[in-house]
């Protein structure tokens, strides 16, 4: 019985109730357990979201103060390094915020045998054992020790950890105290309603601001903020074009929007055009706290539990876990959609404001954003291939795949047929794909570039098959002098070339001729525009084929790169002929 006693009065002393170290100071790197009540959440007032996954979110909102006369927030942001800004508006200045994880009392329900007894403490009940045996009796405890008593009997500089449970519970029966394993019991009785819920510690990362109010009596609320860039919040822009039969177009923006931060209820969210310039946007903020996440993980799993509930310490390790994943999912990981690769810092930055958006995080929202009626003409385009001089050929080396990429650019050009729009709007048009429509019926997509106020935008549809095109290229004699070069001779080759349109529509159209050549161009015909152009500037006219030789450094002193450009205007059935020449050197 002494024995009996002695266990009983040990276990009290393991309780929060009957705890010594409880009562008395807090063990030095220790802090309280924060009550769920004293937390709250800063409403997010402003978001403003970019194109490549960043958002700058604002937070503003009178916030509760807690007796120390600080404010505490259950939310802990992973922003950008150098971003991240609080500020208070009321007449108290604002210290120092700090971040840190806290042992934080949550009520909930209770789902278990375990929880039910701890959750109803001072009830009495009717036990029912698994051999059959019941036994009426007041619940004194389910023992536990507490985090205090863990951190005063760690090493020192241990990290803090969550009460243990045990599988113990203690009654109180007309025969005296008794203690019994909790899975022994297999159903349990009580005398009024029990109480369905119960209050536990975790972990929760929480934010103080810590408030100097100079001499004055802390007031019960305080208008506080916080502002930072974090990514996990993408725009997607879209267009649709509809076309009618008398050049007028609308236009409709449509947003796609992806949420992976945190719920957002009523916000002003301002979408941006264009991308600015993070210089630490893969570098996240130290207030996150994401390296105490990862090594309070390595912690937790690192602590033998062969003297505790396996559900408890899982608790611990899932909490951390969650937070690390969490943690790199907001680095960048996370799904926000495609990305329009032609974004760009080339954009000027604009911003369309959309009031009132609640959007939960882990939602996706599309919403039209801006509409225009604007005009636009029909474009039929001919780009001519830029091709290699015939010396070229003798080195392929009966690379066929080489030469079947060589027919492909020998082949007759296609005419291309899009339409114009002008800009006439207030807002910048911004990269995006582009859905065309006549009517209900689906054109094509394109991709819409970037178009500023005033500018005009190329949206190519599809191949104008009624327009026949044939090109012809031929040798003409080659000059008898040559020039001279460091002591080499190079020989003048010309060439004379046929572009060849018929219309084979009902109606005029005009077609804007592109032709780049290796060479200086001599002449062309039809008031074509010949313009000198620089390697480095149009090496994409050269198409692949460009690496496919190891030009000598003769080439660029001897020959340069031209464009002949004309505007052809074609009567219904009828053809017309661009002829032009031009040379270059070789030897």
């Amino acid at each position: 019985m002494k024995r009996l006693l002695c266990v009983a009065l040990l276990t009290f002393a393991a309780l929060p109730n009957f705890s010594l170290l409880a009562a008395g100071p807090t063990p030095p790197g220790s802090t309280r357990a924060v009550p769920s009540r004293a937390l709250d959440m800063m409403p997010v007032r402003e978001v403003t979201v970019f194109k490549d996954g960043s958002a700058f979110l604002r937070h503003e909102g009178a916030m509760p103060v807690d007796a120390s006369g600080n404010l505490l927030m259950d939310y802990l942001p992973i922003p950008t390094l150098g971003t991240f800004w609080p500020y208070v508006k009321d007449e108290v200045r604002l210290k120092a915020v700090s971040a840190s994880p806290r042992r934080v009392q949550i009520e909930r329900t209770a789902i278990n045998l375990s929880e039910v007894l701890e959750g109803n403490v001072g009830e009495k009940a009717l036990l029912t054992e698994t051999n059959g045996t019941t036994t009426t009796a007041v619940i004194l405890a389910v023992p536990r020790r507490s985090s205090e008593e863990l951190m005063a009997t760690s090493a020192p500089n241990s990290p803090e950890r969550l009460p243990e449970f045990g599988d113990l519970i203690q009654i109180k029966t007309d025969k005296g105290v008794k203690t019994m394993p909790i899975s022994q019991i297999r159903d349990v009785t009580f005398e009024n309603a029990p109480k369905p819920a119960l209050g536990r510690e975790e972990f929760r990362n929480l934010l103080t601001l810590q408030l100097d109010w100079q001499g004055k009596k802390p007031t019960s609320k305080v208008n506080a903020g916080l502002a930072y860039l974090q990514k996990g919040l993408r725009w997607i822009p879209n267009y649709r074009i509809v076309l009618d039969d008398k050049g007028g177009a609308k236009v409709q923006l449509q947003a796609t929007l992806v949420n992976e931060v945190l719920d957002l209820q009523d916000v002003t969210m301002n979408l941006v055009v264009g991308a600015p310039n993070f210089v630490f946007s893969d570098k996240v903020d130290p207030i996150s706290l994401q390296n105490t996440l990862v090594r309070l993980n390595s912690d937790v799993n690192g602590i033998n539990n062969s003297n505790m509930a396996g559900n408890a310490i899982m608790s611990q390790a899932a909490r951390a876990n969650g937070d690390e994943d969490d943690a790199s999912h907001q680095r960048g990981v996370m799904d926000l959609g495609p990305t329009i690769d032609a974004n760009g810092p080339n954009e000027d930055l604009f911003l369309f404001p959309l009031k009132n958006i609640t959007l939960k995080k882990g939602e996706r929202m599309t919403l039209l954003v801006a509409e225009y009626a604007l005009k636009y003409e029909d474009v039929y385009t001919l780009d001519a291939s830029c091709l290699p001089p015939k010396e070229i050929h003798a080195n392929m080396n009966g690379d066929h795949q080489r030469e079947r990429e060589m027919e492909k650019l020998l082949a007759a050009p296609k005419v291309k047929h899009g339409i114009r729009i002008k800009n006439e709007s207030q807002q910048p048009f911004t990269t995006a794909p582009a859905l065309l429509m006549r009517g209900e019926r689906v054109l094509s997509q394109v991709m819409m570039t970037y178009t500023p106020v005033d500018g005009s935008v190329d949206l190519d549809m599809n191949t104008a098959l009624n327009i026949q095109v044939s090109k012809e290229e031929n040798e003409a004699p080659r000059d008898e002098k040559s020039v001279k070069l460091d002591g080499d001779e190079y020989q003048k080759i010309n060439l004379a070339g046929k572009i060849t349109l018929v219309n084979r529509m009902q109606k005029p159209i005009t077609v804007e001729v592109k032709r780049i050549i290796l060479g200086e161009v001599d002449k062309g015909s039809l008031d074509a525009k010949i313009t000198k152009l620089n390697f480095l500037e149009e090496k994409t006219a050269l198409s692949q084929w460009w690496e496919w030789y190891d030009w000598p450094a003769w080439w660029n002193h001897l020959n340069g790169m031209s464009r002949i450009t004309w505007r052809a205007s074609l009567k219904p059935g009828k053809a017309v002929d661009l002829d032009y020449t031009w040379h270059y050197y070789w030897r």
